[in-house]
């Protein structure tokens, strides 16, 4: 008797587990498919979508628009399309064409520059141009150097109800009131440095 119950609970147990796994698979299986048909057309080709502007081939891959440029490929979240109405001051460039441009911010504004730092650091590398990260105030800034517009060249992150890119004295400020118009603003920018979007 004992035997017998041993064995269905046995049984039981085989049957929930064999459920389980039956279930994850079918899960794994759905996701497989869910980003095959995401990245896939109907004829199994991997799909890409291009843009032209200004002369210059923007490849979407994953939804990054890829531009290759002396070497180096960059990396948007915005196609030059979608960012090139914001208004750019026509002396950020030439304050900006510098052998040293710092990234920096208020250490009391909670803002991490870490993507921006690398994005920069990135695009000013193939200029021949250093660039670090830094802070404006001294409370806070840890081991960062500390810098002044009036003296160093910058690009200064700042937290602002609106956002806008503005110049005060070495400095191109990017305001804005979180990190996706942030990004946007430095992205703006970004293409400005490259010369795939022109001030008129």
């Amino acid at each position: 008797m004992k035997k017998n119950r041993l064995t269905k609970e046995q049984k039981n147990a085989r049957y929930k587990k064999r459920v389980a796994v039956f279930i994850a698979a079918l899960m794994a299986l759905s996701i497989v498919g869910f980003i095959g048909i995401g990245s896939f057309g109907d004829n199994g080709q991997a799909q890409t979508q291009n843009i032209e502007y200004n002369e210059f081939t923007f490849e979407n891959h994953n939804g990054l628009w890829r531009l290759d440029l002396t070497g180096t490929s960059f990396f948007f979240q915005s196609p030059p399309t979608a960012v090139d109405t914001i208004q750019v001051p026509a002396s950020a460039k030439e304050i900006l064409d510098a052998q040293k441009v710092y990234i920096s911010k208020d250490p009391s504004e909670q803002i991490d520059l870490t993507g921006m730092t690398l994005f920069y650091r990135t695009l000013f590398l193939t200029k021949g141009v250093q660039s670090f990260e830094s802070c404006l105030s001294e409370i806070g800034c840890a081991d960062l150097p500390v810098i002044s517009c009036e003296e160093e060249t910058a690009i200064v992150a700042r937290i602002s109800e609106g956002s806008k890119i503005t110049v005060e004295n070495n400095c191109v400020v990017l305001s804005a009131p979180n990190e996706l118009s942030r990004t946007r603003l430095a992205e703006r920018l970004a293409y400005e440095l490259l010369g795939v979007i022109q001030n008129e």
